[in-house]
């Protein structure tokens, strides 16, 4: 049962995040003053449809994500003069960049939620494994980056600092941990080392509710933690990047929907405060990761329309265009799917 309702809190978390991003899209491109042939929630095949205007709004029976249908979009020969590519750079670009726009201002709403009810909310701490040491206690054990460290030996853990004193008072003693993993409290035992700095062998850092704030100042606070995520994020993207070619190679890892599920499960456990704070990074993620210029990604379109205000004309054909966005979309469906299969791996520990 616990299984079951954490697959439809994902679902339902995926299905809003890319629901608002393709929403973006449809109100930019109403905005544009081009014709919205349809917009559904949703894949086909339909189960409800409804006229209004010229905009069919569909209910479809594959509840995942949504879609937005412009008229010429797919057939650039169409001549009618509010069709997609009869539209000015600005008008396009302006559609566009919408559905990024769209998941920034849900990201920018709910963080800002967050802090609201941080401030109505008593304080809770969770001390979280950053990263395992490898042929350390820890791994030994199975303990995994995410798990929650609850307790030790009975004694319940309120902060980092208390596990710490708790591990260095019990050098090359047998422990018991309990560790909570998706919800479910789990019980090791364990031999620390003789090591002061590392008797565990584990990273950790601390997630918590105390941080209270002024109501007024939690939506600028919250655009300031989103634009120094941005930042963070690109930045460590940027030095990932030159390490290929410079060194020493900076770790990347990529995550795929399974790895959502993970973190939706384990966040999901913590309660709805630190749900809806995942959320809103999800919907910030989107967005970014949309804004990369790789055919089938928002990016690719506006590096497109990039190129014809510079050129002063269409670098490609519309046909042409539409084809590489295409094949890139085949791509990331590809790439999805290797990148489930080691999230699989992964959260089965191998």
């Amino acid at each position: 049962m616990v299984l079951f309702l954490q697959i439809i809190i994902f679902l339902f978390l995926l299905s809003f995040l890319f629901f608002t991003h393709e929403f973006g899209h449809f109100l930019a491109a109403k905005k544009a003053n081009m014709v919205v042939t349809e917009f559904g929630f949703g894949f086909p095949p339909r189960l409800l449809k409804w006229r209004k205007g010229e905009t069919v709004y569909s209910l479809n029976l594959i509840p995942f994500g949504a879609f937005v249908q412009i008229l010429g979009q797919d057939e650039p020969k169409n001549q009618h003069p509010r069709s997609y590519w009869h539209q000015s750079v600005g008008r396009r670009f302006f559609t566009v960049i919408g559905g990024i726009a769209s998941n920034l201002v849900w990201a920018w709403l709910l963080l800002t939620l967050v802090l609201w009810i941080q401030i109505l909310t008593p304080p809770k701490n969770f001390i979280v494994i950053e990263e395992v040491v490898k042929n350390s206690p820890a791994e030994q054990i199975g303990l995994k980056a995410g798990d929650l460290i609850i307790k030790g030996d009975g004694l319940v853990f309120e902060t980092a600092a208390q596990l710490s004193q708790f591990t260095r008072s019990h050098l090359n003693k047998e422990v018991t941990l309990v560790v909570r993993r998706f919800g479910k409290e789990i019980e090791k035992k364990v031999k620390l080392t003789g090591k002061s700095d590392a008797p565990l062998g584990i990273a950790m850092s601390e997630t918590s509710t105390r941080l209270k704030i002024p109501f007024w100042k939690a939506p600028i606070e919250s655009a300031i933690i989103l634009g120094e995520t941005v930042y963070l994020s690109l930045a460590y993207l940027g030095q990932a990047f030159l390490s290929i070619f410079k060194g020493p190679k900076i770790p990347f890892e990529v995550g795929g929907p399974v790895a959502i599920w993970g973190l939706v499960a384990q966040f999901n456990a913590l309660g709805p405060l630190y749900l809806l704070r995942l959320v809103a990074f999800l919907s910030l993620g989107l967005a970014i990761f949309n804004f990369f210029p790789f055919p089938g990604l928002d990016g690719a379109r506006l590096f497109f329309l990039g190129l014809e205000k510079l050129m002063g004309k269409k670098p490609v054909r519309p046909e042409m265009e539409n084809t590489i966005h295409g094949f890139g979309f085949i791509i990331l469906i590809g790439l999805s799917f290797f990148i489930a299969y080691k999230d699989i791996l992964r959260l089965m520990g191998k």
